[in-house]
């Protein structure tokens, strides 16, 4: 971001979170004497009220650009690097979004991610690539009422996965089908989901009556049932990039002064 947009969002994370929690344990008695404000991280879950971190109670991971060789066992300082390249959540915190700024050479460096439910979105995820697969066994061997009722398990997933990524508490916790329909289709007008994923969720719904419970006649077309699992398949590997942005790894045996280095607060 620009610096005046990071001043503006720099702003309203004090005035919205930072300085109530500072006056809170100010009145409190439960700052130290002479406290300085170096580190400060908001904690988001679904449903829950948001929780302030300040200086040493924060967890994260950062990835940083160093200043000098190190090895990976090093102990890495605010002297060793000169810039902050990301800062993310532990596992400590495996569904929560967050925003974490940290004081670095005079200036606020601030990161964000928005994404909720991180460890329940892979679950769901990998819970539809297996339904997935199961789909495509049952589109081979024309077993098409299985591969109707097992795309059905995976689209939906799928389309839960993608919901749960926002603070949306009746997603959380709904095992109704109609409501994970309805918002799949409020996200498609609105232009975040491609047209062809809400219209097959929609059709796999609506077919659930004669493909599973054999509520009237049933049929499928084979060329039709194959672009059907080409959309879902298209629609998981949607929902499921974003999350690869998440993981940050550094692969190197020696960095280098200049290189970017994983580091835990």
């Amino acid at each position: 971001m620009n610096d005046e947009i990071g001043k503006r969002l720099c702003k309203q994370v004090f005035s919205l979170w930072i300085n109530p929690e500072i006056e809170r344990r100010t009145k409190e008695n439960r700052l130290p004497h002479g406290f300085k404000l170096l580190m400060a991280q908001i904690v988001m879950n679904v449903g829950q009220a948001p929780i302030v971190r300040l200086n040493d109670e924060i967890k994260a991971t950062m990835v940083v650009r160093v200043t000098r060789n190190v090895t990976p066992d090093d102990n890495v300082y605010l002297s060793d690097f000169d810039a902050i390249e990301k800062i993310s959540l532990t596992d400590s915190d495996p569904n929560a979004a967050h925003i974490t700024m940290m004081l670095h050479k005079r200036r606020w460096v601030i990161s964000f991610n928005f994404h909720y439910n991180s460890e329940k979105v892979k679950a769901h995820l990998e819970a539809a690539h297996e339904f997935l697969l199961v789909a495509h066994d049952c589109l081979l061997n024309k077993r098409f009422r299985s591969f109707y009722e097992n795309l059905f398990s995976a689209v939906e997933l799928t389309s839960k996965s993608w919901l749960l990524r926002m603070p949306l508490p009746t997603v959380l916790k709904s095992k109704n089908h109609k409501h994970i329909g309805n918002h799949i289709n409020n996200h498609t007008r609105l232009g975040n989901v491609c047209e062809n994923f809400s219209k097959l969720l929609n059709h796999l719904t609506d077919s659930r009556g004669t493909a599973r419970y054999l509520d009237g006649e049933f049929r499928a077309n084979e060329k039709t049932c194959e672009a059907m699992w080409k959309t879902a398949e298209q629609m998981h590997e949607f929902v499921r990039a974003p999350g690869i942005v998440n993981h940050v790894s550094h692969k190197g045996q020696k960095p280098n002064a200049g290189d970017l280095v994983p580091a835990q607060i």
